[in-house]
């Protein structure tokens, strides 16, 4: 009477959707029933009733276990196959469900009862090795083609569902992979693949608080598989805020510092996602109000090549060209922009419209001015061949002169990385941003430096010895607890902030000392030989910062390009050492862009993806 009440009363649960009761109370009656063989019918119907129990709890592993019980009892109960079968197609294992099934009909008497399923499962088969096969050619669309032909009954199958998601993430379909990798957390909710999925696509599509939310969710599930990717969205998320916090105190020079460290932070990222656009055109903001004006207008047409029709990206780049006096050029481009040949688009935007209409009258006022002082010019020059030899070689002298003053003409028509590091100065030197001078006084200050007086060697000595201080070893031997380990790392960071402030300035100082490129190279190569002791020490972490610091040091790769390609290569390794496989492909697909003949490059990126997967 115990056994079928818990029978009858486990049946309710499991009518109702309470499969985790259902489960308590068959498995009571199981071990409720003194001897199996008294009963072997109703022993084998709870045994099949607890699998299925288990089934729609998508707990595949015990559902098989307890049909497998039910046929050893008798092996002549169809359901025990039917269960064992989803469970085995669940799992993905088709060919498996369909061997289950084929056993099952030729066991059962009634062997039409297996003849739907089976089919099924042979259509599921088929199915699968059909997209699979596009997804290994990586023919995206042409699966989201072919699987949308499919009837009700094999599109809804979570592991078609699961294929489908990826392709739409592959294909930048933020959307649609997020309403299929939704779909198969409904259905399974700690399905560990769909929620990475659902988590890449929030981040790729620029909601890094529903990214980080749903990561956690991975986290629990399996938190070796999610912890890489947990890290690197929540150090953008961090980055991010200190931009924006930035950019608000009017802290502009470091608030472009902190977007270029986010842009770094994050994965290799694909120009059309929208969280590559999210995050250059931060930068391309912080640029704006910094002035550093071509910077600007450089990241703002990074977004543009993905997205065309970004009001945010045009606007920011119209101020740039704008203060740059760029009216000529602007209005150009915004001709093309706005002209009906390309569609209705630009010329209903009120901003363009405007902007070209103003950079069309500043163009023709230019024009005129120039032509008043050419006219002007032709007069004093023929006022001036009356002169004596003495006068006209002076005007020579003074011309040449002009002609290699830092400050001429000439000069600023240069390489723009030449207009930077100007800008730069006197960004730093003349006030002309708010708080810049302050930023930079602080920050030599924490590294307890002077400007004017402090080597470069010197510089990183007391840097490099400060860092040490706060090393996971240090650390580890004073004992420190978990508070002082936390308070150590934001001092740490504070001076890893501070030293890429002081780096921008001490490389627009040494631009302007030593002659533009062969002062970069140098100190790029100073950097580099750092960054060699720290990796030959096995310090990989602080190898591979002080090789990204010699890439920025660098900053053009056509300056030096065998050391461009060196230091890229070196901080892959570095990364491939401390297990950041992600930033190690960055670096090396930079190097292969510049040349896509270095083996090593090849060997390290195949470890990292070996080591991915």
């Amino acid at each position: 009477h115990l056994v079928k009440a818990l029978k009858h009363s486990a049946s309710k649960a499991l009518d109702r959707g309470d499969y985790a009761h259902a489960i308590d109370g068959f498995s009571k009656a199981i071990k409720a029933l003194p001897d199996p063989t008294l009963d072997s019918f109703l022993y084998a119907t709870l045994q099949t009733k607890c699998a299925e129990a288990h089934l729609c709890m998508n707990e595949y592993s015990q559902c098989i276990r307890y049909a497998d019980e039910a046929l050893e009892i008798d092996e002549r109960i169809p359901e025990a196959y039917l269960h064992k079968a989803n469970a085995h197609l669940a799992m993905g294992k088709f060919e498996d469900a369909a061997v289950i099934l084929t056993i099952g009909s030729k066991r059962v008497e009634h062997s039409e009862f297996f003849e739907k399923n089976l089919d099924h499962a042979r259509q599921l088969i088929e199915t699968m090795k059909a997209l699979e096969c596009l997804k290994t050619a990586g023919l995206h669309s042409e699966l989201i083609k072919a699987s949308d032909s499919l009837d009700d009954s094999l599109i809804s199958n979570k592991h078609i569902l699961l294929v489908r998601a990826r392709a739409f993430l592959s294909l930048d379909q933020i959307d649609n992979a997020i309403g299929e990798a939704t779909q198969i957390i409904s259905m399974d909710s700690r399905n560990i693949e769909a929620l990475i999925i659902l988590t890449k696509s929030y981040y790729l599509g620029g909601n890094i608080d529903n990214a980080l939310i749903e990561c956690q969710k991975a986290l629990a599930v399996d938190e070796k598989e999610a912890t890489e990717l947990y890290d690197t969205i929540r150090d953008v998320a961090q980055s991010l805020i200190l931009t924006e916090r930035a950019i608000q105190n009017g802290h502009f020079k470091q608030a472009c510092t902190l977007s270029s460290q986010t842009i770094y932070a994050a994965e290799p990222l694909a120009k059309s996602s929208p969280l590559f656009r999210k995050l250059y055109l931060a930068r391309s903001e912080a640029n704006l109000y910094a002035e550093n004006y071509s910077a600007a207008i450089s990241n703002a047409n990074a977004v543009l090549e993905s997205l065309p029709e970004s009001l945010d990206a045009w606007s920011i780049k119209i101020k740039s060209m704008e203060a740059q006096g760029s009216h000529t050029q602007l209005a150009e481009e915004l001709n093309v922009v706005i002209s009906t040949n390309n569609g209705e688009w630009g010329a209903g935007q009120k901003l363009l419209v405007e902007a070209f209409d103003r950079a069309t009258q500043s163009a023709a006022a230019s024009a005129s001015q120039q032509q008043q002082n050419d006219t002007t010019k032709n007069k004093m020059g023929d006022h001036n061949n009356n002169n004596n030899n003495t006068s006209g070689d002076n005007n020579s002298n003074n011309t040449q002169d002009n002609n290699h003053h830092p400050n001429s003409e000439h000069h600023h028509q240069g390489s723009s990385t030449s207009e930077h590091h100007h800008h730069h100065n006197a960004m730093m030197e003349g006030g002309n941003q708010h708080g810049s001078d302050d930023i930079l006084s602080d920050s030599y200050d924490i590294l307890g430096v002077r400007r004017d007086e402090s080597s470069l060697e010197e510089i990183f000595e007391i840097y490099q010895s400060k860092v040490r201080k706060y090393s996971e070893e240090e650390l580890i031997k004073n004992g420190f607890t978990d508070t002082e380990r936390g308070e150590a790392l934001e001092k740490l960071k504070l001076l890893q902030d501070s030293m890429v402030i002081v780096l921008s300035d001490q490389r627009s100082r040494l631009w302007d000392q030593g002659g533009g490129s062969d002062a970069m190279v140098r100190m790029a190569d100073y950097l580099k030989d750092i960054a060699t002791a720290a990796f030959d020490d096995k310090n990989f972490k602080s190898a591979a910062q002080g090789f990204a610091e010699a890439i920025t040091a660098l900053a053009d790769p056509t300056l030096d390009s065998a050391m461009y390609q060196e230091l890229h290569i070196k901080c892959a390794e570095a990364h491939l050492e401390i297990r950041e496989f992600s930033k190690c492909i960055r670096f090396l697909d930079e190097a292969l862009e510049v040349d896509d003949q270095i083996p090593e490059a090849y060997l390290f990126k195949a470890r990292a993806h070996m080591h991915m997967n």
